[in-house]
């Protein structure tokens, strides 16, 4: 009886293992909240996210962390990455950025919902090591199921 006990318990650590260190480095099922994506990705839309081998490009839609929350996460289309211009000047302009080219490890993000989203124009470029991973598959609802471009 202890022994099958001990045999469920060992599966158990070993399924929650897996799933986490799937969730953690591999792939993640997110739920998207807000209107800044609209229509690409509608508020409460759940999306993949791959989290490895990330080379990011413009016109990817990704999620990161918030530069304003580390607790929040954004999801953004890539509107330029490292020596592009800038697509315009930030309303919040840190002293650091006072150049026109996106420095060497940012990129600049956008929502495909100009008017009602928070963004890259409004707090400049973010560092590429808050990228959480690239969108790749909306998941829900299945009406919409499909690859995200």
């Amino acid at each position: 009886m202890l022994r099958r006990v001990l045999r469920r318990f060992a599966i158990g650590i070993q399924i929650g293992c897996g799933v986490y260190l799937t969730t953690r480095y591999f792939f993640a099922i997110t739920l998207c909240e807000g209107r800044s994506m609209e229509p690409t990705i509608k508020h409460h839309d759940v999306v993949a996210v791959k989290r490895f081998s990330i080379q990011p490009k413009k016109g990817d839609v990704v999620v990161s962390k918030s530069p304003r929350s580390s607790k929040d996460y954004v999801c953004k289309r890539i509107a330029a990455i490292t020596g592009d211009a800038m697509p315009c000047k930030p309303r919040e302009r840190m002293h650091y950025f006072d150049r026109h080219y996106i420095p060497k490890g940012y990129m600049w993000l956008e929502g495909d919902n100009k008017v009602s989203s928070v963004d890259s124009r409004t707090y400049g470029p973010i560092p590429q090591g808050l990228l959480a991973g690239k969108v790749v598959y909306r998941v829900w609802p299945l009406s919409r199921l499909g690859a995200v471009k």
